[in-house]
């Protein structure tokens, strides 16, 4: 709004009395309203000081809470623009050109049901930039936002996805709306996943697998802490069925990589009276819940599933990721104790059948004591299309004293989080110069995260990391590595009028193998039409456009295993141009690939045949049924064999088909179904082989033989007992069959045949029939 100051002119008129003329001077010199008449006006928002919205928990991010916080400026020309004071400290975000506030990530109710959020609206300046009179051009306005309660599921977790037989496995109960008493258990047994059967006397959180269990699911049954009397159910199911115990067991073995870490013992300064097997350093700046990486490495033989425990005099101050090993902080006031000079723990990783190995870590504050002081801004509004450098930092380190030198060795990570965070849209240098990887549009937002199709809000959020890179040579007796990190937001500001406008996603999540369009993009302005759409940047090549859909496709389904980017980072790049008559549009679009588990698939395909010797016993039968997974999950073999009636057997790591049982000869094959399973916790996914296994030689069979056609023996006359007549009268067998002898002819009656062809002879009783 472009305001003038008001000039106050007399205008003499006939004959003015020279005491009025004096008083009309003394009056337009002594009143300074009037030489500035027209002053700024303060927005004020229509709410009046305080207002109230309210939000379900677990809404979406970039979800409205609410209507907008307008506010009203009688400078009507003034352009407002809307703010949220204490943002850092508050999970929501707000839209800069409404007022409207909007869940900034998915809140928790149990954890806090109610936040103060302070909103400040702000006018602007006059197009010359001139304000005559600087008065008070803001106003705030405290909003309390509820988090209203909803009900929520529960979940089951098991010790053991991958159950054994004789492991015990304990199942136990979260909900987010907390347990009232006692869950009651049960679990069931199914073969396939699909149909399941009670077992009885397992009603405890604990049950000890046996064989031919199958899957196992334990099922809770339980109230709720915010449902009064209603009874809820929660369930988990195991990744594959029960294994057999190994014959013989390997352990678990750590082994130690000191890579990021430091040596312990003898020459390693901090270090040099630790016996530990890992030593390194832990910034006092780390915050309570972050990872602290250490170069866990576990290798286990037999290829069991691994769990891990926490121990050691500092065990509380830390926890460890039970299925991964991954260690956390727990709070970050123990780094403020000047009297801890170090913390010791103990990991642990165990298998189902017991065996166990520990790794020893003796970690010392470190960054903490001097962490980098960073200069350069946390905020930043920056116009679209910009090339420019955002800004500049630059950090230094407090003096290490070494003879009174001080040393500065400085680094920058701009850090990506994992599905979301904005970071991979901006590069630093090692001189701290911030710049966008490509200019940013203020109407094809990309910034993260990317929900449901719905594009950001132009506000880029990510942390910066400055770090020691090198320790200075050589290194003063007090050095410590040093680090530190801080949030940094970036607002693409709308400075444009921009002819034409592309309509479509900036920025894409797109699981691994999909055949779906990335996106579809067309022009916004009305009876525009596109001539001729054309795909650059460094990831093109990977990708097609219709030119009459504006559709946007893979060439080849894309991997997520096997990423084909520039960087091999699944994260591609493309750059979408729309040319329209002597006018064109760029868009620039960021597809992140994602990981999806995928099904194993038999290298044989859905069919093979293996052969057996009908004889066999204990034995492999042919080449192992080997399948491959395109994730490269671990494994497992089992038969579709619930009632045990084949006589076969597999090896459940390897695929090594057996003979557990007596082969039918006279049966020509045996169709086998082996069902491997990937070893994935979250998401376990199995394919089916019928493997045909022929016997060999079946429905045939070869004649016992006696070595000769006719045997002579002889017997002394008159002999009254049993007697051995001869040798034994053996017969051979080709199929190795057992044979069976018996006796015919006149006088067979005589004489006696056993198992082995011994003749003997029975005297006949004299007869007691008279003539």
């Amino acid at each position: 709004m472009r305001r003038r100051a008001l000039v106050g002119t007399v205008a003499m008129l006939g004959l003015v009395a020279l005491v009025g003329l004096f008083a009309s001077l003394s009056f337009l010199f002594s009143s300074p309203d009037l030489v500035y008449a027209q002053t700024n006006s303060a927005p004020t928002f229509d709410d009046g000081a305080t207002a109230t919205r309210s939000v379900d928990e677990n809404t979406a991010a970039y979800t409205n809470i609410g209507g907008p916080m307008t506010a009203t400026d009688s400078d009507t020309d003034d352009r407002l623009t809307y703010s949220i004071k204490n943002a850092r400290t508050s999970p929501f975000t707000i839209v800069r050109a409404t007022g409207q506030l909007q869940v900034g990530q998915p809140l928790d109710h149990e954890t806090k049901s109610s936040y103060e959020v302070v909103v400040q609206v702000t006018d602007s300046e006059d197009a010359d930039g001139i304000f005559e009179n600087p008065a008070a051009i803001d106003d705030t306005i405290t909003v309390t936002i509820m988090v209203a309660n909803e009900e929520e599921d529960g979940k089951v977790s098991l010790t053991w996805t991958r159950p054994q037989v004789g492991a015990a496995i304990t199942a136990s109960l979260t909900d987010p709306d907390g347990v009232s008493g006692t869950p009651t258990w049960q679990w069931a047994k199914s073969s396939n996943r699909n149909n399941w059967s009670n077992i009885a006397s397992a009603t405890l959180a604990t049950y000890t697998p046996v064989a031919n269990d199958g899957y196992l699911r334990a099922t809770a049954s339980y109230t709720d802490g915010e449902s009064s009397g209603t009874t809820r159910t929660a369930q988990a199911t195991s990744a594959t069925p029960v294994q057999a115990a190994p014959d013989s067991n390997s352990d678990p073995v750590f082994t130690v990589n000191t890579s990021g870490g430091y040596g312990c013992g003898p020459g390693q300064r901090d270090f040099e009276n630790e016996t530990a097997d890992f030593c390194l350093y832990i910034s006092k700046s780390t915050p309570a819940g972050d990872n602290i990486y250490y170069p866990k490495h576990v290798t286990d033989s037999d290829h069991h599933e691994l769990r891990y425990s926490l121990g050691g005099n500092d065990a509380g101050l830390f926890t460890v990721d039970p299925s991964r090993g991954t260690l956390y902080t727990t709070g970050d006031h123990i780094y403020d104790n000047p009297t801890h000079g170090k913390f010791e723990i103990t990991i642990t990783v165990t298998d189902p059948s017991g065996g166990t190995d520990s790794i020893n870590i003796v970690l010392k504050p470190g960054g903490g004591l001097n962490p980098p002081v960073v200069t350069g801004p946390s905020y930043i509004e920056y116009p679209e299309n910009g090339t420019w450098p955002l800004a500049s930092y630059s950090a230094t380190i407090k003096a290490h004293i070494d003879a009174g030198t001080t040393h500065s060795y400085i680094g920058w990570i701009i850090g990506v989080e994992p599905g979301g965070g904005d970071g991979d849209f901006f590069d630093i240098d090692d001189d701290g110069n911030l710049t966008f990887t490509q200019p940013p549009d203020y109407e094809n937002r990309a910034d993260y995260p990317y929900i449901e199709g719905e594009k950001g809000d132009n506000r880029y959020s990510f942390s910066l990391h400055v770090y020691e890179s090198n320790p200075p040579q050589p290194r003063p007796l007090d050095w410590r590595p040093s680090e530190n990190s801080f949030s940094v937001t970036v607002v693409v500001t709308d400075e444009t009028v921009e002819a034409l406008e592309i309509n479509g996603p900036a920025a894409v999540l797109y699981p691994e193998n999909g055949t779906e369009p990335v996106g579809t993009y067309s022009l916004l302005r009305a009876n525009a039409a596109v001539d001729d759409w054309v795909l650059s940047g460094a990831d093109a090549d990977q990708f097609d456009i219709n030119d009459t859909t504006g559709e946007v496709t893979f060439k080849r389904s894309p991997d997520y295993e096997t990423p084909t980017d520039v960087a091999e980072e699944n994260t591609y790049r493309v750059t979408i141009t729309a040319y329209a008559g002597t006018e064109s549009k760029t868009e620039f679009v960021f597809i992140r690939v994602t990981d999806v588990n995928e099904l194993p698939e038999f290298d044989e395909g859905p069919t093979a045949t293996r052969s057996v010797d009908p004889d066999a016993s204990d034995l492999f039968v042919g080449e192992p049924i080997t399948a491959t997974d395109p994730d490269g999950d671990g494994l497992t073999y089992t038969i579709d064999d619930p009632n045990g009636i084949l006589p076969f057997d597999i090896f459940q790591y390897t695929g090594q088909l057996s003979v557990d049982g007596t082969i039918d000869r006279n049966r020509a094959s045996y169709p086998v179904a082996v069902i491997v399973t990937d070893n994935d916790p979250d998401d376990s996914e199995d394919a089916r082989i019928i493997v045909t296994v022929n016997v060999d030689g079946a429905g045939s069979n070869t004649d016992p033989e006696f070595p000769a056609a006719a045997v002579t023996f002889s017997i002394d006359e008159n002999i009254t007992t049993e007697e051995n007549v001869g040798t034994p009268v053996v017969a051979t067998d080709d199929d190795n069959d057992t044979p069976t002898y018996t006796l015919g002819g006149t006088n067979a009656g005589f004489f006696t045949i056993d198992g082995t062809g011994k003749l003997k002879w029975v005297p006949r009783r004299p007869s007691t029939t008279r003539p």
